[in-house]
């Protein structure tokens, strides 16, 4: 019995001596977590963003010349090497490494027999170099000698070195264009040069099929700005693989569309890629599939077009621009559970149901789900919120919005930007959700461009992207301008290829299920009954036109024509075909199933979001030349009908009819020229304008009515 009773008080004492260990480690932890959040920080040391001189850092010595210049060859290669300054050497490596005073010395021409990338540099007295100079030589197997595409094709090799995400590996690579409506590996290349590669993403380094950043580079290894397939010059650009997007062209399709509603979005061309990381000769088994060639969201002339902000651009009015910034993932603090903004086990997730109701909304309240939760206000965690207030990566407004810098990047951005940016955004928001907000002088549309918003918000919402305003979000700023919205970016979640957020259907709005946090702005915007309307007269603008069915439908043909030959070699290497991919909704047999699903799915959304909006009157007489004393009926599917015969808007600003406004009760009787401007109304909701201009022919006797 004592043996048990002494067992006992061992075991007791033993799960004492635990708790205390447990606690005291517990509070170690604490003291370290919050050690490291409030102990001072070194500032981050200031980064020049002037362009330096190759003689500021290396002699200027001239750099070697290779006797074959880099490329595809079909049979080995001798390659001989001269510098033209006296008494000088030159060092060589074919391993990828930097030459250096160590490196083999040339003394004869080099025979590369597979793929080689040859790097060189001139060394002369003391420490007189030149810069490094590298050139690929790539050896296709035999098994490519009957390849070819009607798409052009992309041709990158690093060598023996794997591609990682948070590093660049120097490539070599080869554009080959579609001449003549071919592409084929002895083709003429359109660009043949070396590059910086990484591979690039959140969400999308789950799957097999990479994207990637490819940045040219010139012999001295500075950004070269170079055309890749008929693009405007510039040195960034994406890889983008598609993969869960079975279509492979929901992103170009969206991009295409903002640029003709007149919003830049970033140019593509479909490629064939082929990546050859075994160091051996460039073979099928390097096939990558049919990829996006997009130009990178930058500043540039050609690409977000706005003024430079260097680094003495710290007053007005410089200071004022140009800025882009964005809400994305958070990448750079993953803490407690893992980062909250990813997809699967992401979100921001939440435990409860969350819809929102219409509010100022001007779409037809039938459209919302019974309103549920409230507005949630607040980062998911402790720990998020941590990693989102101390990050130098972001900033967050005093609405608790939270973004990410793009240009200047948070190691370029001077602390008094920052400050300007950040206090802009306050003031904006301060009006915004102040008492004055409508106010055209000084309420919200003193610091935002309205119509970028509208345009922004058509588009996540008529695709119903369920990544839009919450991920890829960019906003810009000019220099002495407003702030926009775009360019929009990242489009493979939309067209109903999503299985959460309701995003396979193709009724109901998505924004109602976001926060504000999430879905920033928009709701008090909305709040103001004149932003609501130019949002129905825009999406009047934009339903016969760039949304039109007919129009979409017939360049999503051309797109599948031109796909068809490879996406056959795409889905062979993925065979992901009549397979759920995360995170579809619908799975196809067939890459035809998946674009006749698309359109089918296309068609629906366009129509249900046209019913969501009062509809405008239509006439009774064509515009143009009527006789004297015609007659005109205006009709309506619903609402009352006021009208204008001088082109003012029946409508007053506040939602109101306007004091010229007349509301249709018996047919016009055209007596002389009109110009006729009429909306339908119902329940303080008015439809998108129609307008007509007719002229009176003093001879011309009045038509018969339709």
């Amino acid at each position: 019995m004592a043996s048990v009773v002494e067992t006992t008080k061992r075991r007791s004492r033993f799960r004492t001596i635990r708790r205390v260990l447990m606690i005291g480690l517990f509070g170690v932890v604490v003291l370290i977590v919050i050690g490291a959040i409030f102990s001072p920080r070194p500032a981050p040391k200031a980064k020049t963003r002037s362009k330096q001189n190759a003689s500021d850092l290396i002699a200027n010595l001239p750099i070697p010349q290779f006797s074959v210049p880099g490329g595809l060859f079909t049979n080995n290669v001798s390659v001989a090497l001269s510098a033209s300054t006296p008494s000088a050497s030159i060092r060589y490596t074919t391993d990828g490494s930097e030459p250096s005073s160590a490196s083999r010395k040339y003394s004869e021409p080099i025979q590369i027999a597979g793929s080689t990338l040859l790097k060189a540099k001139v060394f002369g007295t003391g420490s007189s170099v030149s810069p490094t100079v590298s050139r690929g030589y790539i050896r296709p197997s035999a098994d490519l000698d009957d390849f070819s595409s009607n798409l052009p094709l992309v041709i990158l090799n690093s060598f023996g070195q794997r591609i990682p995400h948070d590093q660049k590996v120097v490539v070599s690579a080869r554009f080959i264009d579609s001449t003549g409506g071919r592409s084929t590996m002895a083709g003429p290349a359109d660009f043949d040069g070396v590059g910086d590669l990484n591979i690039r993403g959140h969400t999308s380094l789950r799957y097999p099929k990479h994207s990637y950043h490819f940045k040219t580079k010139d012999d001295e290894h500075n950004p070269l700005k170079v055309s890749l397939l008929g693009f405007p010059k510039e040195s960034d650009w994406v890889l983008y693989a598609p993969f869960p997007d079975k279509t492979l062209m929901r992103d170009v399709l969206a991009y295409e569309l903002s640029n003709e509603m007149g919003r830049y979005a970033s140019r593509t061309r479909f490629v064939e890629v082929f990546l050859n990381e075994s160091g051996g000769r460039l073979s099928q088994r390097d096939y990558l599939g049919v990829y996006v060639l997009a130009e990178k969201t930058k500043r540039g002339k050609y690409r977000v077009n706005i003024e430079k902000l260097g680094p003495d651009d710290n007053t007005e009015p410089n200071v004022t621009g140009g800025y882009i910034f964005k809400k994305d993932h958070f990448d750079t603090v993953q803490l407690g559970q893992g980062n909250p903004g990813g997809f699967p086990g992401g979100g921001p997730s939440r435990s409860y149901s969350y819809q929102s109701g219409p509010g100022g909304f001007p779409g037809d309240p039938a459209g919302f789900y019974p309103a549920e939760g409230g507005h949630h206000s607040g980062p998911d965690g402790f720990f998020q919120r941590l990693s989102s207030r101390f990050s130098s990566q972001r900033f967050v407004t005093s609405q608790g919005s939270q973004f990410l810098y793009v240009e200047p990047k948070a190691d370029e951005i001077t602390s008094k930007q920052k400050a300007w940016l950040t206090g802009y955004l306050n003031k904006f928001e301060s009006v915004l959700y102040g008492e004055h907000f409508t106010d055209p002088k000084t309420g919200y549309a003193a610091y935002i461009d309205a119509d970028s918003f509208i345009d922004h918000h058509l588009l996540v919402e008529v695709t119903k992207n369920i990544d839009g305003f919450r991920f890829s979000t960019f906003y810009y700023k000019d220099r002495g301008d407003k702030l926009k919205m775009g360019p929009i970016w990242d489009w493979n979640l939309s067209f109903g290829n999503a299985n959460g957020k309701q995003g396979w259907k193709t009724d109901y709005w998505y924004w109602p299920q976001l926060d504000d946090l999430q879905y920033s702005w928009f709701r008090r915007l909305f709040e103001d009954p004149d932003f609501g309307q130019r949002y129905v007269d825009r999406w009047g603008q934009i339903r016969t036109n760039q949304f039109a069915v007919a129009k979409i439908h017939a360049r999503i043909d051309e797109l599948a024509e031109l796909l068809d030959e490879a996406q056959a070699r795409n889905f062979r290497k993925w065979r992901i075909l009549g397979r759920s991919v995360w995170p579809n909704s619908y799975v196809g047999r067939s890459f035809s199933d998946e674009v006749n699903w698309m359109k089918q799915w296309i068609q629906q959304r366009i129509e249900w979001v046209d019913q969501q909006f009062l509809a405008a009157p239509s006439f009774s007489l064509k515009a143009g030349p009527v006789g004297r004393g015609s007659e005109l009926v205006l009709r309506a599917p619903a609402g009352r009908i006021f009208y204008t015969l001088n082109g003012t808007d029946p409508r007053a600003p506040g939602g109101g009819a306007s004091l010229s406004a007349q509301s249709f009760n018996a047919p016009v009787v055209l007596n002389g020229d009109a110009l006729l401007f009429c909306r339908a109304c119902q329940t303080g909701r008015w439809s998108y304008p129609a307008v007509a201009r007719f002229t009176v022919a003093a001879s011309q006797s009045a038509p018969e009515r339709n």
